[in-house]
């Protein structure tokens, strides 16, 4: 994690800080089921315990390697980079949440063109289904085209796209997934109308 690359950024953006007047929106419901599910996972509680007010450290016991794990976590899921002082200063799961939010924020406002979120759907041939979704990193596309090459000759996939994806965008993500026609893998990208891929 890296204090002095993000930080100030950070408390410009308001990180940690939750404000009412944010309206959630498609990207607020997609970072929040991921922060849930990686929290869960990483803290081995119920996600239905998850509250915005929850506390991490006084309700769900959570030490500072617990927390220093879960940001880990988050910053691998979501192509992050969390600073340390931030991270400090969360203490209830909302503050969590808002946090990587406000990231997610910050590093499309600085990126050249808007990141993709996509869902996928991997159906191998023989039955059952693998379902991933995420910001088009390069680490996502490439879990995305391994679960689907291991799916094996005759599987389909099906990546979503939010309905406000632009045509260039869209064409990178059939671009990124070509190959796998090679390996005998059906793709379908389509635009979701009303979701952002979620």
């Amino acid at each position: 994690m890296n204090d002095r690359r993000m930080s100030g950024g950070l408390e410009a953006a308001g990180a940690v800080r939750r404000e009412p007047s944010v309206k959630p929106g498609a990207e607020h419901g997609f970072v929040e089921r991921a922060v849930r599910r990686l929290v869960a996972e990483s803290l081995g509680v119920d996600g239905d315990e998850l509250s915005l007010d929850v506390s991490l450290v006084d309700d769900l016991a959570a030490d500072s390697l617990d927390l220093l794990e879960v940001g880990l976590t988050l910053e691998a899921d979501f192509g992050l980079s969390i600073p340390e002082q931030t991270l400090a200063r969360v203490r209830t799961y909302g503050d969590l949440v808002d946090t990587v939010l406000t990231l997610v924020r910050v590093r499309r406002e600085r990126q050249i063109g808007e990141p993709v979120l996509v869902a996928a759907r991997v159906v191998p041939a023989r039955g059952g289904a693998i379902e991933r979704a995420g910001w088009l990193t390069p680490y996502v596309a490439q879990s995305i085209g391994e679960d689907a090459r291991r799916a094996g000759q005759g599987a389909r996939l099906e990546l979503g796209v939010g309905s406000g994806t632009s045509d260039a965008h869209l064409a990178r993500v059939v671009e990124q997934f070509a190959w796998l026609s090679a390996h005998g893998i059906d793709v379908k990208v389509s635009r979701k109308p009303g979701a952002e891929a979620a």
